[in-house]
C-alpha cells in the first residue's frame, strides 16, 4: 500500500513538473517607432497628402520635402507603444514655438505598406476621424 502511495505521489510530482504556465512574455504586437518612420501617402487629403514620420518629429505636408511655413503642419511627438498613441504638439510658425495643447493620433493598424490613424479627442476616447495611408 505504501508503494502505491509513493508511486502516486511521484506521478503527481511528474505531472506538475511538466505542466507549464502560459508564456509570461507576451508577443510584442504593439507598434514601434521603426514601423512608423517613413513617408505615408493619403490620396483623400488634397491639402496635405503626405504624413512624414522621423525621429521625434512628424509632418502633414503637401510634398515629401521638409516642411516649413505654409507647406504643412509640423509636430513634435512622443509615442506610447503600449497604447499605440502618438501625443503630438503642433509647431506655431508665427510664434516660433510649439503649442502646449496636444493632439492625439492612435495607430489603429500598421503593416509594411498600410497605416490607419485615428484622430482622438483630448480625453483620448472619442474618434474624430480615421485616416488611411500607404507607404511611399
Amino acid at each position: 500500500m505504501r508503494t502505491f502511495r509513493l508511486i502516486g505521489m511521484a506521478l503527481l510530482a511528474l505531472c506538475v513538473t511538466f505542466t507549464s504556465c502560459s508564456n509570461d512574455e507576451e508577443e510584442d504586437s504593439n507598434t514601434t517607432i521603426a514601423q512608423l518612420k517613413g513617408i505615408w501617402f493619403n490620396g483623400e487629403n488634397e491639402n496635405y497628402p503626405y504624413f512624414i514620420i522621423e525621429d521625434g518629429y512628424c509632418y502633414f505636408s503637401e510634398n515629401t520635402s521638409v516642411v516649413t511655413g505654409n507647406n504643412g503642419e509640423k509636430y513634435k511627438y512622443t509615442f506610447d507603444s503600449k497604447t499605440n498613441i502618438m501625443t503630438c504638439y503642433q509647431y506655431d510658425f508665427e510664434e516660433s514655438k510649439y503649442f502646449s495643447q496636444a493632439d492625439y493620433f492612435k495607430v489603429k493598424s500598421i503593416s509594411a505598406t498600410k497605416l490607419t490613424l485615428e484622430i482622438l479627442d483630448d480625453n483620448q476616447v472619442e474618434v474624430y476621424e480615421t485616416m488611411n495611408f500607404i507607404k511611399k
